[in-house]
């Protein structure tokens, strides 16, 4: 049986363990996995474009001074003056030297990194070079548009475009630059500089990103103008229609995926809209998300069993202890009181084993203390019940001597007899402790009664209380001893009328009964020696009477209810008695009422 649950909890250790550890995990890994997939391609994004922004400004910067060149040589006065002369009819043509030494002096090839050459093309369709005299028939491009446009052009513009492609390279193999020569609003004919494509090619290949990333220079209509020399994807590869299918830095070419990296080439006083596109293989940047992923679901696994290791021991170590526990609680609901756990460890499951043990011992000790009570109390009941025969022998016994009055006509004896033991069995009749006001006060009557005979009529007793509160109960002998406390002490000589009035009200659910007397009062010492809290509480008072009152009232009722008093001498003293309102249904009283005192 006991295998059979260890296999059972196994069983469910492992469902939770999968369930709650091993799939959680490996799901964790996989988002661990695309998350830092994602954060590594955002971070090269960056870094891939900030080395791209670097190189654009680097070959700009490495072009930018043949477009300055070409735009001073256009615009200087000897050149524009030679070359209109030479198209008037019948005027001496330059020759190559004379246009060499003005063109490409020692100073401007001073101001360039790279070897350039130049054509000037004349309106008849002569061109000069620095080497020798062609005609514009010799030109490819001499049909092309721009040119066509440049050579009509009376306004001012810089053109540059790659010609003379070849079949080996499979790439433009001259960067051409060329702008007009305008004297006013005639154009005297176009200047051209051209520069092997190759230093930017060199520049393209020095800058690349990784052994099969590719660079490309595109224009603005996505054609390359010219390709990295290590590039694996040649230009051809580069149409203008894979630069249009770029999704969020992506692009799949011969079913590679490329991460595609662009940055605009700033030229000035040329409309190139050239960029600089770099391709890179996704695999490359990503080819240790692989080693990531099987290192994260090994050390997830590893995780796994180190967790239910950990599960086991902890079911052996807590959790067994734990079913003894309840398997013993189990047996003391059913009433063995008699079960103890072995508590010979000092952790908190000890500590929890060796509370139960005080639990269950403490429980057998009040058991039997319980048992004791009873007992103790069914002696306590037949020792009243024997004690209530003396009262009732007594009632019987005035009960007769009242009669013998009656027949001797003694009148005031009989009723002095007859409230005597209306107060007798009033005081010994049943055994519940609880009386109704109504039959407080009655009572108190009697009392009075009874002390006006002996003191002749001296008493002036008055009651005024609202009848709604005759129905609140109250401890029996509650008002009987502060009533008797005002006859003993606040009349001393009991000269003139003595007045003793009780009042009450209903304010917030608490009953206030006040006794007042007209007596002597007490000075402030005096008042303190009955009633303060030390005197009522600890039944410290020279009147043992107000302090049974006061405790019996804290015992059925608790804090804030009981005794106080107010006392000026000369003038009386008030003593109240605070009681919640109950009626004697139980219900609580609530409704606030005025004082009728």
């Amino acid at each position: 049986m006991e295998k059979q649950k260890r296999s059972k909890t196994l069983l469910i250790i492992g469902a939770l363990l999968a369930f709650c550890c091993i799939s959680p995990l490996l799901l964790l890994s996989v988002l661990v996995t695309r998350n830092t997939t994602n954060i590594i391609q955002s971070n090269i994004t960056v870094i891939y474009q900030q080395t791209m922004d670097e190189l654009a400004l680097s070959l700009s910067m490495n072009v930018q001074p043949f477009i300055d060149l070409l735009q001073y040589d256009t615009r200087r006065e000897d050149v524009v003056h030679l070359l209109d002369q030479a198209r008037q009819p019948g005027a001496q043509k330059p020759t190559a030297r004379f246009l060499q030494e003005r063109l490409q002096s020692k100073t401007s090839a001073m101001r360039l990194r790279y070897p350039y050459s130049y054509f000037v093309f004349m309106p008849d369709g002569q061109v000069y070079s620095s080497h020798s005299v062609f005609r514009l028939s010799q030109f490819d491009f001499a049909s092309a548009r721009w040119f066509q446009e440049m050579r009509a052009a009376h306004t001012y513009s810089v053109s540059i475009t790659t010609e003379k492609r070849t079949k080996e390279t499979g790439h433009n193999d001259r960067l051409c630059i060329a702008a007009p020569i305008l004297k006013g609003n005639d154009n005297c004919g176009i200047l051209m500089y051209t520069v092997n494509i190759s230093f930017l090619e060199k520049l393209l290949s020095n800058a690349s990103y990784s052994e099969h990333s590719s660079l490309f220079i595109v224009d603005g209509a996505g054609r390359p103008v010219a390709a990295g020399s290590k590039n694996r994807l040649g230009a051809g590869q580069l149409p203008a229609q894979a630069l249009a299918r770029v999704q969020n830095g992506t692009v799949t070419v011969d079913g590679t995926e490329y991460i595609v990296t662009q940055s605009p080439m700033q030229l000035s006083y040329v409309d190139a809209n050239w960029t600089i596109v770099a391709m890179v293989p996704s695999y490359e940047i990503f080819r240790q998300t692989t080693h990531i992923q099987v290192i994260t679901i090994s050390l997830t696994l590893l995780l796994a069993v180190l967790i239910l290791g950990v599960l086991l021991y902890l079911h052996d170590y807590y959790l067994r202890p734990v079913q003894r526990l309840y398997r013993a609680m189990k047996d003391v609901r059913q009433g063995d009181l008699s079960v103890r756990l072995p508590a010979r460890r000092t952790d908190e499951v000890g500590e929890l084993l060796t509370g139960f043990n005080g639990m269950v011992q403490s429980m057998e000790d009040n058991v039997r203390r319980i048992q004791q009570e009873e007992n103790e109390k069914r002696r306590l009941e037949l020792r009243v019940l024997q004690q209530q025969i003396n009262p009732h022998f007594i009632s019987n016994t005035l009960n007769t001597i009242r009669v013998m009055a009656d027949m001797r006509h003694a009148a005031g004896i009989s009723t002095a007899i007859f409230s005597f033991s209306n107060l007798i069995e009033y005081y010994f009749r049943g055994t519940d402790s609880m009386a109704t006001l109504e039959n407080e006060l009655a009572h108190l009557k009697e009392y009075v009664y009874l002390q006006n005979l002996r003191y002749q009529n001296r008493f002036h007793y008055v009651e005024e209380l609202p009848p709604r509160l005759a129905s609140c109960r109250i401890p029996k002998l509650t008002l009987q001893p502060l009533v008797e406390n005002c006859i003993s002490h606040a009349f001393p000589d009991r000269w003139g009328m003595c007045e003793i009035r009780v009042t009450g009200r209903l304010q917030q659910g608490v009953l206030s009964i006040q006794v007042r007397d007209n007596g002597v009062g007490m000075d402030p010492a005096r008042l303190n020696l009955y009633f303060s809290a030390q005197a009522l509480d600890g039944g410290q008072t020279a009147h043992k009477g107000l302090s049974n009152v006061h405790r019996r009232i804290r015992l059925c009722f608790g804090k804030p209810y009981g005794l106080s008093a107010v006392s000026e001498a000369g003038r009386g003293t008030v003593v109240t008695v605070a009681l919640p309102a109950v009626q004697a249904d139980g219900r609580r009283e609530t409704d606030e009422s005025t004082d009728r005192g």
